[in-house]
């Protein structure tokens, strides 16, 4: 249960966590939600799928949002829709990131358990 994408030790990619949390608030605002999986707490993939690695490091305004909002047949953000999502970004980060280091200790007891 130990993921290394979770659990790895290094730099923590905070800007690469706040724009995931900022799309996920972008399309949730937009009413896209994926039926498939509920959202939890380390589930931002549904969001990111059909992204490439490198529009994914482009950011938000970078080409990143108006990627996923074109897969999803959605029209562009516009500049106020990315500055609330942006914002939202920033303030779920640092809750985000607290529950993802329980991670590991969520593991030991499942596998006590």
């Amino acid at each position: 249960l130990k993921k290394a994408n979770l659990w790895a030790p290094g730099e923590v990619p905070v800007e690469k966590i706040q724009n995931r949390l900022a799309l996920r608030q972008l399309l949730e605002a937009r009413g896209w939600f994926n039926e498939s999986r509920g959202p939890n707490c380390t589930s931002l993939t549904p969001s990111m799928r059909g992204v490439t690695r490198s529009q994914a490091q482009a950011g938000l305004r970078g080409g990143l949002a108006a990627q996923v909002l074109a897969l999803r047949g959605l029209r562009p953000a516009s500049d106020v829709e990315l500055d609330a999502a942006e914002a939202s970004g920033r303030q779920a980060a640092p809750a985000y990131r607290r529950l993802e280091l329980l991670t590991p200790f969520i593991g030991d007891v499942a596998e006590l358990a």
